[in-house]
């Protein structure tokens, strides 16, 4: 879970992750009031915070095959036998 955190907040997934809320923010703006007209809101403001969100969920799931990966191709060569990739 310590390593999944540190994938996603490290490096480039924390200025996705940050992108993403501004992204967000951008959209429904935090001073319009609860009365006022939602149609002038710019509906792709969010959808370019859901799919950098999704962008920052892919790069930790890629991040982390990378690792896994690595480490099981690294114990297959300590013990001697080859991958079977």
């Amino acid at each position: 879970m310590k390593k999944g955190l540190e994938y996603l907040f490290g490096g480039f997934g924390s200025v996705l992750i940050v992108a993403g809320i501004l992204s967000c923010i951008a959209w429904n703006p935090l001073g319009a009031s609860a009365g006022t007209d939602t149609s002038d809101h710019d509906v792709s403001n969010l959808a370019l915070g859901i799919i950098l969100f999704i962008v920052a969920a892919l790069q930790l799931t890629f991040t982390a095959c990378q690792v896994v990966c690595y480490f099981v191709r690294l114990m297959s060569n300590r013990i001697g036998g080859a991958a079977a990739w």
